[in-house]
Parts: C-alpha cells; sequence; structure tokens
C-alpha cells in the first residue's frame, strides 16, 4: 500500500499526534515548506522516546529541531567555507611548483629564473597561517 503525501497542516497535526510541542505553532507551515518534513526528521530522531511508534518524550519542541538544523546548518556552511579557501591555496601554490599541472616549469618569485616549489620555501596559506 502506497503513501499519500501529507499536508503541511497533517504534517503538524501528526507530530501533535506524536507528543511534539510548539511553542509558535504558527511558525511550523514555514519551515515544514521550506525545508521538508522528511529532512527535519533526523533533527528530532533522538527526541523520540519509542522510536518504533515515534512518540517523543515530553518537552520535545519543534522549535529546538529548528535550532539544531540551523546549528547543523551554520556548522557545515563554516566547514565548507575553510576547505574551500585550503583547496584554492593548494591549487594556487601547486601551480607555482616547477612542474605545474598541465606539466611545464612555471617560474615563482624569482629573477633569476630559478624555480622554486612551495614546499621548500615560505609561503603564506589562504587560511593566514605561515608554513615552512
Amino acid at each position: 500500500m502506497a503513501k499519500h503525501p501529507k499536508t503541511i497542516r497533517e504534517q503538524i497535526d501528526l507530530l501533535k499526534s506524536r507528543n511534539m510541542a510548539f511553542k509558535e505553532v504558527s511558525n511550523a507551515p514555514h519551515f515544514l515548506a521550506n525545508i521538508n518534513y522528511y529532512r527535519l526528521k533526523g533533527y528530532w530522531w533522538e527526541m523520540q522516546k519509542d522510536k518504533v511508534n515515534h512518540r517523543f518524550a515530553d518537552d520535545s519542541y519543534f522549535e529546538e529541531v529548528i535550532n539544531l538544523y540551523n546549528f547543523d546548518r551554520n556548522q557545515k556552511s563554516l566547514t565548507l567555507k575553510k576547505v574551500r579557501g585550503i583547496f584554492i591555496c593548494y591549487s594556487i601554490k601547486s601551480v607555482q611548483t616547477t612542474k605545474g599541472f598541465l606539466g611545464y616549469q612555471i617560474p615563482y618569485g624569482s629573477s633569476n629564473g630559478r624555480y622554486q616549489a612551495f614546499w621548500d620555501t615560505n609561503w603564506l596559506c589562504c587560511c593566514g597561517e605561515r608554513h615552512r
């Protein structure tokens, strides 16, 4: 038997019937419509006292689920930003090595034509740390 999609109102009613509390239920439709019930499910999973029947423990609030989601989203964003910076820094420095990505020599910061690899010189990484 196939499950039919539930409306936002039905999703809220289902959460309420499973003991999920709402501090401000009028905000819930916005979050369910824009984030999605099934994406939020992973954040409320640990709030369930009965994971078979999906019953929530007392004092399980929908707003706490949203706070967890936002915290996780911000952490992922910060991590991705740092990884992106490291990748860009590595890409730039690897092109400045004795052999670039395309296999030909690229002079690096030298007026006498000497070729330097980034790993045997001091260089300032994009993340602001000096490496030796």
